[in-house]
C-alpha cells in the first residue's frame, strides 16, 4: 500500500468534537507512539482549540460540507478517520477529497446504503489512486469481519468446508445520540434497513440458549458477505425463549417508532441528542461477547471473542483507531473500498489483541494443543530443514495402536521410494500434563515448505512441525497456514 511520508500528519480524526470523536481522540492519544504525527479536525474552532490543548496535538478547522477546507485537510495527512455522521448527510465530500488527494480512509458508519453508494461512485478512482477506504471500521463491522475470517481459518485447519455459520452476541452498553440520529435520518430519507439473514427466535442447541434478532445484523452480514461465500447470520443471545421474544418485541417497537413521524419525534425528544452518550460508568461497565459456531453440527468448533467496554464507544473507537494505525503503518492488503478483513485481516487482529482491545478462545484450539506439545528427533543431523510427520490418527480420528504402527510402516516405505533422508521422531504432551499423549513419527530432512505441506496433507495430518533457520513452525496442511 502506498504511504506518503512527506505529509504533515500520519493520522487525522475528523469530527473530533462530537461524543464519539472525543473518545476516539482520547484513544489515539493513549495508543499512539511518540513519533506518530496526528491531529484532530472539525468545524468548531473553539472546541478544537480546547481539545488540542488537553491532548497536546494540533488541530485543523474543516467543515464537512466545505470542498475547499476538506481538500486542504486531506492533502495534509496519510490517513483520515471520520467520526462525523450521519454519513449520508455529512460524509461524501470527505470521501471524495480522500480519493482525490490519495489519503487513506476509515469511518464508523453503519449506513450500508451510503457505503454502497460511495463504493460505486468513487471505487474506480480509489483503485487507480491506490487509496484504501474501509467504511464500517467500528463495532460495525470490525468484530464481525475479523471474527468471521478467523473462524473460517480455524475451520480450514481441519481441512473442512462449511455451508453456514452464525455469530451470537451478548453485550451491555448505552446509546449514542449520533447513532440514534443516523437511524432517524435513514427513516426520513425513506431508506429501510434490509432484513437479517435469519430473522426470528430460535434455540441454539450447541449453546443451550435462544437467539433473538440483532439490530446491527444486516449491516455486519453484508460486510462479511463481501469476504466469503459461506452463509453468515447474526443474533443476540438470550438465556431463554421468553427473554428472546422480549428482545424481539422491543426491536419491533423501535422499528415501528423509527418508521413513523410521531415515533421519530418521541425518540428525538426522549433519546440522547447528537454529541451526547452514556455515562462514563456505563461505558466502563460495558462489554461484548460474540460466539461463532457452524450450523447444523452436533459438536461445532466454537470461537468466542470478548471485547471489554461499551460496544458503541470503547469497542468502536478502539477498532477505528487501530484500523487507522495499521493504515498509517502501510499494512493494508487491498486498495479501493474494502472490508476490515480483506483490507487488513490478521494484521489488524494482532494489533487489537496486543492492545487488549479483545481476546479470544477457540474450542478445540488446535494451535494451542500442537504448540504445547514436545517434539523429539536427532538434531545433530545437518540439514536445511527438518519436517516432523506421522501417519498416526489421520484426520484427528483416533485409531488403534496396531493400525497406527502399520500406517507408519507405509509412510516410511513411501519416504524411501521418494529418496528422502529421514530418521525416527516422536511428539508428546509435556511431562505431567493430562491427558498424556504420544505419537511416533519421522524427521524428514531437507524438504521445502511446500513439500512438507503436501506430504502432511497426503497422509491426513492436520499439521506437521517444520524446523528451518533455527525456527520451529506449525504448518496446518489443509489450509496451508503457519502458526
Amino acid at each position: 500500500m502506498r504511504v506518503v511520508h512527506s505529509r504533515r500528519f500520519d493520522v487525522v480524526i475528523h469530527g473530533a468534537t462530537g461524543f464519539t470523536g472525543q473518545h476516539a481522540a482520547g484513544e489515539l492519544n493513549r495508543a499512539a507512539s511518540k513519533d506518530l504525527r496526528w491531529a484532530i479536525s472539525g468545524r468548531n474552532a473553539d472546541r478544537l482549540r480546547e481539545m488540542s490543548a488537553e491532548l497536546g496535538c494540533e488541530y485543523i478547522v474543516a467543515d464537512s460540507l466545505s470542498d475547499s477546507q476538506l481538500n486542504e485537510l486531506t492533502m495534509q495527512t496519510q490517513v483520515m478517520l471520520s467520526c462525523a455522521g450521519p454519513f449520508a448527510a455529512f460524509g461524501e465530500k470527505l470521501v471524495a477529497a480522500c480519493v482525490k488527494n490519495k489519503c487513506h480512509y476509515a469511518d464508523l458508519t453503519g449506513e450500508s446504503h451510503w457505503a454502497i453508494k460511495m463504493a460505486a461512485r468513487y471505487g474506480a478512482a480509489a483503485t487507480d489512486n491506490e487509496v484504501t477506504l474501509i467504511p464500517s471500521s467500528g463495532f460495525d463491522s470490525v468484530p464481525a469481519s475479523l471474527g468471521a475470517q478467523h473462524y473460517l481459518q480455524r475451520i480450514a485447519m481441519d481441512g473442512r468446508q462449511i455451508k453456514s455459520f452464525g455469530s451470537y452476541y451478548s453485550m451491555r452498553g448505552g446509546l449514542n445520540g449520533g447513532t440514534l440520529a443516523s437511524g432517524l435520518q435513514l427513516a426520513e430519507d425513506g431508506l429501510s434497513v434490509p432484513d437479517s439473514a435469519r430473522p426470528g427466535v430460535f434455540k441454539v442447541t450447541a449453546l443451550n440458549k435462544y437467539a433473538s434478532e440483532f439490530v446491527m445484523a444486516p449491516i455486519n452480514e453484508r460486510v462479511v458477505s463481501l469476504d466469503t461465500n459461506v452463509d453468515y447470520h447474526e443474533h443476540l443471545l438470550t438465556p431463554n425463549k421468553f427473554s428472546a421474544y422480549l428482545v424481539k418485541w422491543y426491536f419491533d417497537l423501535m422499528g415501528w417508532m423509527i418508521s413513523h413521524k410521531f415515533g421519530r419525534s418521541v425518540l428525538r425528544k426522549l433519546g440522547p441528542k447528537p454529541g451526547e452518550g452514556p455515562s462514563e460508568k456505563v461505558i466502563a461497565e460495558g462489554f461484548v461477547k460474540q460466539t461463532f459456531i457452524e450450523d447444523d453440527c452436533d459438536d461445532p468448533t466454537k470461537l468466542v471473542f470478548t471485547w471489554p467496554g461499551d460496544p458503541g464507544n470503547t469497542v468502536t473507537v478502539r477498532c477505528l483507531i487501530h484500523t487507522g494505525l495499521a493504515l498509517a503503518a502501510g499494512e493494508a492488503q487491498a486498495v479501493g473500498f474494502t472490508t476490515p478483513a480483506a483490507g487488513l485481516g490478521d494484521k489488524l487482529l494482532q494489533r487489537l489483541l496486543a492492545a487488549g482491545a479483545c481476546s479470544y478462545e477457540c474450542t478445540p484450539d488446535w494451535m494451542k494443543i500442537y504448540n504445547a506439545g514436545e517434539f523429539h528427533y536427532d538434531s545433530s543431523v545437518e540439514a536445511k530443514s527438518v519436517t516432523l510427520i506421522t501417519a498416526w490418527n489421520p484426520n484427528s480420528k483416533e485409531m488403534p495402536d496396531t493400525w497406527n504402527a502399520e500406517a507408519n510402516v507405509r509412510l516410511a516405505n513411501e519416504l524411501r521410494e521418494l529418496g528422502y533422508e529421514f530418521g525416527d521422531s516422536y511428539g508428546c504432551s509435556p511431562a505431567g500434563e493430562e491427558p498424556y499423549w504420544r505419537e511416533e513419527g519421522f524427521a524428514v530432512y531437507d524438504l521445502s515448505i511446500d513439500q512438507a505441506y503436501d506430504l502432511g496433507a497426503k497422509w491426513g495430518q492436520r499439521a506437521v512441525v517444520y524446523n528451518a533457520c533455527s525456527k520451529q513452525q506449525m504448518l496446518f496442511c489443509h489450509s496451508r497456514q503457519v502458526c
